[in-house]
């Protein structure tokens, strides 16, 4: 079993996650949400939505509000619509890293995109030290042993 040893949230697109094994993959935080292995989401993916009806996107259903540590195997992720009834063990999150990982050139769409964006962002750590807010979603986060 792989081991996640880091976590960032890039921007409001993209989260990043480096493994022990030296994977570093970003992928679409969308992906991580329409992974989400609680029971209401996986009801919902196993049944389909009427395909007449328009899509319901919940305000905020893509966006991290905060990555929380579950013991030494899981996160738990709360979405800023409230949700947050999920676990997403390493194995999880190491299956939507390696079928959604992103490329280079993507990525840099996605940041150009949320770069952009003209809702102001909080200042985030970045790595320094001085600046962390474990509060803050897009700080980074050490993964504990």
């Amino acid at each position: 079993m792989h081991k996640l040893k880091g976590i960032k949230r890039l921007n409001k697109f993209l989260i990043n996650m480096k493994w022990d094994d030296g994977l570093d993959a970003t992928v679409k935080i969308a992906e991580l949400r329409k992974a989400c292995p609680c029971e209401e989401c996986g009801i919902a993916r196993n049944n389909p939505p009427n395909p007449l009806a328009l899509p319901v996107i919940k305000n905020g259903e893509f966006e991290i509000e905060k990555v929380e540590p579950i013991g030494n195997y899981a996160l738990k992720f709360t979405y800023k619509d409230g949700h947050d009834g999920g676990y997403y063990t390493w194995d999880l999150l190491r299956e939507i890293c390696e079928a959604n990982a992103l490329p280079p050139d993507e990525i840099e769409r996605l940041e150009a995109a949320a770069n952009s964006d003209p809702t102001p962002q909080s200042n985030h750590c970045s790595g320094d030290d001085s600046k962390h807010d474990p509060d803050d979603p897009r700080c980074c986060h050490d993964i504990p042993d």
